[in-house]
């Protein structure tokens, strides 16, 4: 840290900007984890989705291609 002469000052000063900082590092982790989350949902339903069909163009509607 810094100088210990300065006194108690500095880090009473710090003390908000970290905190702040810390709060700011929460908002965004919990905006990653709501985003991840999403995605992972969509991930889900396209497995769901992807259950074999008939198509035109075959007959074999439960052979992947």
């Amino acid at each position: 840290m810094g100088d210990p002469r300065e006194g108690p000052l500095l880090g009473d000063a710090q003390l908000p900007g970290m905190k702040k900082h810390k709060q700011l590092r929460k908002v965004a982790q919990a905006q990653k984890r709501a985003e991840y989350q999403k995605k992972k949902a969509k991930r889900a339903l396209k497995k769901i989705k992807k259950e074999p069909q008939p198509t035109s163009r075959t007959s074999y509607p439960h052979m992947k291609f």
